[in-house]
């Protein structure tokens, strides 16, 4: 027991190591919509509303997921921190040690080798790959969908050794809350179903279809339940398997192959952790003979060979080689899912549990077999050396990277450079360049992303702004027609074009956008105060005063709102 504690120091120390740098962080990226402007979590008491609301991003009205507990979470952090960015940061970096916690039992409970348990926590917790899960508080859910995920695993296993019931309990129960954070805990049935096939000589009770329906009962239950849920939540608006997006509309061969591609570059990524970005440049295949294509077929079938010699020889490998495996189907094209996003280090979270734990292995392995060598002490030493040295590097690397969640315009900065192609990038890194004052620098960006995407709103968006601040109402005025003439109307547009042509001495048109603006947003304050405004000036004193009015109105109910 003693000794296991010292592994949990270690675990702990490790985890602080690489994380200390991250928690003067500022808020960045998606944080901005989903916690500091969300008015939800900032009232505690909203917990109906928090457990019925769908997960939602500026760019993205309806996702289709459903992941209440993350939410919670926030509304928690923000009722003990405040807008406190690190509060909300520490809370991350703590799940993230107890992630690592389940990944160091998982493997002694796999390998009944503390040592190589102890190294795949070690490489689990310090991995560069994570820093946008931990240091990014919006990627919250994927640690804690992670943790829950794994401690399901675990004590599903637990459960199957000895046929305890309080184990399966507590297994689904966490496989469920696992769910409320995150959609990829459907694919631990998979590991689940696998750990029953390798080890079906061992199970406390002798595999059936009564005995299979039984163990799976609580799962099953507990999956209905979330997505029963979840179409409440959602109004069975974007659906999570519905037809993935643009980067898997090709033929089923074709997205074979992508999703060959895409798991060996997650494997690459974990292995050596250079170029990681929030945004990853990734072209569909379109030739069955490219290189790329035949190295990642290769990969492929290679490992699921090895999986499958696993599953005869080692079965703990094959479990670790299952959790590596598994999650992805649901980002790698398999399994489809709504967005046109094919790799993200978040999604990794999982996967690189089963990763630290294939290394592990293989590193202990590697050293009992030197150490029966009557020459290879030397190598041995040189081998547990490299152990060290690779979490080593891999915890400095983590550090480094938390630097770039430093706040917008280093994120943006570095994804630009690592991604030239990204066209939000571009625009992001455009936006933080004008928040910060450098607005010609910001222009620069906004052109770059419009070369790359000539058709993106958000860019002529913002190019549009940046004429009409400089006071150049005819160019802006252009701009923001153009994208009218689109078919894209929101109420800022309106408001800014109707400011225009204020600004160039057109009133009439000015009133005529004004009004359309007031059309979608009867709300809006500035809209009804320059509308009267103009009436004024045009003599029009009854339709400046009943506008006047409105004004006037709407401005003491919200001091009355504030007041309360």
């Amino acid at each position: 027991m003693k000794r296991t504690w010292i592994f949990y120091a270690l675990i702990l120390t490790i985890v602080i190591f690489c994380y200390f740098n991250s928690v003067k962080n500022e808020f960045v990226w998606d944080d901005h919509t989903i916690i500091v402007r969300n008015e939800t979590i900032k009232d505690i008491s909203n917990v109906k509303a928090i457990l019925l609301s769908e997960d939602t991003t500026e760019d993205m009205e309806h996702t289709g997921f459903y992941r209440p507990l993350v939410y919670f979470s926030y509304a928690v952090d923000y009722y003990l921190w405040g807008d406190n960015a690190s509060g909300f940061r520490l809370i991350n970096i703590f799940f993230h040690f107890l992630s690592a916690l389940i990944v160091f039992l998982l493997g002694r409970e796999l390998f009944n080798n503390p040592k190589i348990a102890f190294a795949a926590a070690a490489i689990f917790a310090a991995h560069p790959i994570h820093v946008e899960s931990v240091s990014f508080i919006s990627a919250r859910g994927s640690e804690m969908c992670g943790f829950y995920y794994l401690l399901a695993l675990l004590f599903f296993i637990k459960a199957r050794r000895s046929g305890k019931l309080c184990y399966m309990l507590i297994s689904s129960v966490s496989f469920f809350i696992a769910f409320l954070a995150k959609e990829f805990t459907i694919t631990l049935f998979i590991i689940m179903l696998g750990y029953d096939i390798a080890y079906k000589r061992e199970l406390k009770e002798k595999p059936g279809y009564k005995a299979a329906a039984l163990t799976y009962i609580p799962y099953a239950f507990f999956t209905g339940l979330y997505l029963f849920a979840r179409s409440i939540a959602t109004s069975g608006t974007g659906s999570v398997g519905s037809l993935a997006g643009s980067i898997f509309d090709s033929g089923i061969l074709l997205r074979v192959i992508d999703s060959a591609r895409i798991m060996l570059r997650y494997f690459w990524l974990m292995l050596s952790p250079n170029g990681l970005t929030v945004d990853y440049h990734f072209e569909k295949t379109v030739s069955l003979l490219s290189i790329n294509t035949l190295i990642a077929v290769l990969f492929f079938v290679a490992a699921l060979y090895l999986l499958n010699h696993a599953r005869k020889f080692n079965r703990a490998l094959f479990l670790s080689g299952l959790i590596f495996l598994s999650p992805l189907l649901l980002v790698c094209g398999i399994l489809p899912i709504k967005g046109d996003a094919a790799l993200a280090d978040r999604w990794a979270y999982i996967s690189t549990a089963g990763f630290a734990l294939i290394v592990a292995y293989s590193f202990s392995a590697l050293v009992e077999r030197l150490s029966r060598r009557r020459r290879g002490v030397l190598l041995r030493e040189v081998v547990t050396g490299l152990l060290f040295f690779l979490i080593g590097f891999y915890s400095l690397m983590t550090i480094a990277r938390n630097g770039v969640f430093r706040d917008e315009l280093s994120l943006w900065r570095d994804t630009t450079k690592k991604n030239p192609a990204s066209y939000k990038a571009h625009i992001n890194y455009g936006f933080a360049l004008y928040k910060s004052g450098l607005t010609y620098s910001a222009y620069d960006e906004y052109i770059r992303a419009l070369v790359i995407k000539p058709d993106s709103v958000k860019a002529q968006y913002n190019i549009a702004v940046f004429h009409h601040n400089k006071m150049e109402f005819n160019r802006a005025i252009e701009k923001y027609e153009a994208i009218v003439d689109q078919g894209y109307i929101f109420p800022d547009l309106l408001i800014n074009l109707a400011e225009c042509y204020y600004g160039a001495g057109n009133s009439v048109e000015a009133l005529i956008y004004y009004k359309q603006a007031l059309k979608l947003a009867p709300d809006s304050k500035e809209a009804l105060k320059k509308v009267a405004r103009i009436y004024g000036k045009m003599g029009n004193n009854d339709m400046s005063r009943e506008y006047n009015a409105l004004y006037e109105n709407l401005k003491k109910s919200e001091d009355v709102d504030e007041k309360y």
